[in-house]
């Protein structure tokens, strides 16, 4: 598959269907009241190291890097999906291949994958260090979010305010979706947030994300225009033929990227082709746009960026001393609080985790009960002394 059409492909099926895709893995943090953390990552199998999750896309393009990498540094076991029984080692390949051909001994129509799970565990001294060793990695480097832990002591309660930013990948995009979109509404469509449909009908709510989806589209085919035209102006010395000159070509771009951004469909490398000759009446840039020019080679690359980006994909829980009593989980009951971190949040700025919970001092009660008890048996006594 060509590049640019495979850039296309990924913009349809996940900007627009986010909610598809790969499994995702779960991420529960465990905060403790003297500041130290630990988190527990449960995963898909992956064969070669037994730790990780979406290695490839969807169409088993291997050379993307993984999105969640599990290092020596973790306690790795695995299990089978459903069994409390945790086997305290790594999942080799022997005893992968060895559960596959199990599997299709018994004619059970699954994957390893769909049967085994991974477990890896990992203790912190403190909320920083934990930030400091990510598990998510985004074109080699790793993710590594803000935490923050702060307490506040009362007389009756402990306050425990934690929060987790993971920073904004917008920069991967040379065009702002702010440009088609108010700031509002991109969070509605990346994140969900603030709900922008509440108290509208169906029918209004379907209006709203039809119109949300056709700006989408328009921001899809403007990024693909602005990036496909200044990976050819980098390499304008490999057009065969000076017939166009780089400045004529550069005036003309921010025309083709509206075009490209008002045509009403997604864009694909000969609909692109063609706007391109069109536009010059020669045909002089179609070679650029292969796979094996240097442009579709730059091109490839962003879209393996981009690809990574929609692999990230986490459930997350946060459990908190005491009671939660605020933030912005998406749910939370007791002192457990549940989050959705995928690449898409990441897309119209910072994702914020945050949790507020409170510590019952149940000694401060039973104190502070007991001095009133004596106060009041204390002037009880004064005054039988005075009568």
């Amino acid at each position: 598959m060509k590049a640019i059409d495979k850039l296309l492909m990924l913009s349809a099926t996940v900007w627009l269907l986010a909610s598809c895709g790969n499994k995702s893995a779960t991420m529960r943090t465990i905060v403790n009241t003297d500041g130290s953390c630990e988190r527990e990552i449960t995963t898909a199998p992956d064969r070669s190291e037994g730790t990780t999750v979406s290695d490839s896309s969807e169409d088993g393009d291997k050379e993307v890097e993984k999105v969640l990498l599990i290092d020596s540094t973790w306690t790795v076991g695995w299990a089978y999906r459903g069994d409390t029984v945790v086997h305290h080692e790594p999942l080799t390949a022997a005893r992968y291949d060895s559960i596959q051909r199990d599997l299709q001994r018994q004619h059970i129509d699954k994957q390893v994958s769909d049967t085994i799970v991974v477990h890896a565990r990992r203790h912190f001294a403190s909320v920083e260090e934990m930030a400091q060793s990510s598990p998510f990695r985004l074109n080699g480097k790793p993710l590594c979010p803000t935490i923050t832990l702060e307490k506040h002591f009362r007389w009756f309660y402990t306050y425990y305010y934690y929060k987790e930013t993971y920073p904004s990948q917008a920069s991967l995009f040379s065009l702002p979706v702010t440009d088609y979109m108010s700031e509002r509404e991109a969070q509605f469509w990346f994140c969900g947030q603030p709900d922008l449909s509440a108290g509208e009908s169906g029918a209004e709510a379907k209006a709203r994300l039809d119109e949300l989806e056709d700006r989408m589209v328009k921001w899809q085919n403007a990024n693909l225009m602005y990036e496909t035209c200044e990976a050819i102006a980098r390499h304008y010395d490999a057009i065969p033929s000076n017939s166009v000159s780089k400045a004529q070509f550069l005036a003309v771009r921010d025309s083709l990227v509206r075009q490209t951004s008002e045509a009403g469909f997604p864009m694909d490398e000969e609909k692109m082709a063609a706007l391109l000759r069109d536009a010059f009446h020669i045909d002089v840039f179609t070679p650029l746009l292969s796979d094996t020019s240097v442009v579709g080679s730059e091109m490839a690359q962003k879209t393996n960026a981009y690809l990574q980006l929609i692999m990230l994909k986490a459930n997350c829980e946060v459990v908190m001393p005491g009671r939660i009593v605020g933030g912005n989980a998406l749910s939370f009951d007791d002192n457990s609080a549940r989050f959705r971190l995928t690449g898409e949040r990441l897309i119209p700025g910072d994702y914020t985790l945050e949790v507020v919970s409170r510590d019952s001092h149940i000694w401060a009660f039973l104190l502070t009960g007991l001095i009133v008890v004596l106060t009041i048996a204390s002037y009880f006594w004064r005054g039988r002394r005075r009568g």
